[in-house]
């Protein structure tokens, strides 16, 4: 009977003591995402409108324009970042002479919230002989498409992606689409948000000399040698039947990134280099710039789009801007040229 009233005088005391706040019962902590307030780019001291013009490195930025930081050095190009849905893999192009490979690094932040990466594992060196370039992750973050050129012509790979402890890796490595002839190029690639489909720009059609953005399912491989072209021309080897044009304009109409919503950004020569939006159901593009100079490689990001502009004074900058082009700002302001912007999402 004594303990039993002790024990209820000992429930009563703690509820008194939480009542007047005096104890606190720990509950489990939720995780907190770090990240998404970032771009990676790309900074070349030579400036000029022209890529790999001289030792670009890739660095990183707030969308505020603040903590910009150098991310790679060395005495390579590097060029055309990409970051995995989960922001914690950086992936970009390094250009050492005659090798062209594909890098990727952990991407970390301090207690601050500043931005690192730690070093650089190649990934497509056990590929063999080839360039590889362009680098973009599957939303799921279990893929990678790229670019690459083996025998004369870039063409569309994809590769199974691991980020796993021991580090980065790629593996079953296979090409998606191979065109035919020495004149014809596959560019840019880029998943569709369900990840069923890769969306590129080609220009197989080598009577306009101009390229346009084709889709295909992302699960394709070793579409060549068709017998009809996309085109109906004799000039490559699209199979109509498994690959979907999307644009067909004389015009350039390259860099394509898949947007959250499902349309397409890429930049058209129209003819002014300005950035444009496909909706891929209709085929219909909307016109986003209208900047005098040249927007480029755009990307898409929670609060709108991303891009890079050439104003015509010596070099590039990276611009945000909202969803439809509105409010554009200057991120970066720097006199070097700044190019190749993507969004790194949070980490989980």
């Amino acid at each position: 009977m004594e303990g039993s009233v002790r024990r209820r005088l000992g429930v009563v005391a703690v509820l008194a003591a939480l009542v007047a706040g005096s104890v606190v019962l720990a509950g489990p902590r939720e995780a907190t995402a770090v990240g998404g307030n970032w771009l990676a780019f790309v900074r070349d001291p030579t400036g000029g409108s022209r890529f790999e013009s001289g030792d670009e490195e890739i660095y990183a930025i707030r969308l505020d324009g603040t903590g910009a930081v150098r991310l790679t050095s060395n005495a390579c190009i590097d060029i055309t970042p990409a970051a995995s849905p989960n922001g914690r893999w950086l992936a970009w192009v390094q250009k050492c002479g005659n090798l062209v490979d594909i890098m990727m690094a952990r991407v970390s932040y301090d207690g601050n919230g500043q931005l690192s990466i730690g070093t650089p594992t190649n990934v497509t060196i056990g590929l063999g002989f080839g360039a590889d370039r362009w680098p973009q992750f599957s939303p799921d973050g279990t893929k990678l498409a790229f670019i690459r050129k083996t025998n004369g012509n870039f063409d569309i790979w994809r590769a199974t992606f691991s980020g796993g402890d021991n580090g980065p890796t790629i593996s079953n490595a296979v090409r998606v689409v191979r065109l035919g002839g020495t004149h014809v190029e596959d560019c840019c690639v880029t998943w569709s948000p369900d990840g069923n489909h890769l969306v590129w720009a080609s220009n197989v059609n080598r009577f306009q000399q101009s390229f346009n953005l084709y889709r295909i399912a992302s699960g394709a491989a070793e579409v060549w040698d068709a017998t009809t072209n996309v085109d109906r021309s004799g000039d490559g080897t699209l199979d109509v039947t498994v690959v979907d044009q999307l644009t067909s304009g004389r015009e350039y109409e390259g860099t394509p990134q898949y947007d959250a919503n499902g349309t397409v950004l890429f930049r058209c020569n129209c003819p002014n280099g300005d950035v444009y939006r496909l909706n891929v159901a209709t085929k219909a593009r909307t016109r986003l710039t209208t900047h005098l100079g040249l927007d480029r490689t755009p990307e898409g990001h929670p609060g709108g789009i991303t891009y890079s502009r050439f104003d015509n004074a010596g070099g590039d900058e990276i611009y945000i801007a909202g969803p439809n082009g509105e409010s554009p700002t200057n991120v970066t302001r720097h006199p070097w040229s700044d190019r190749d912007p993507t969004w790194i999402p949070p980490q989980p």
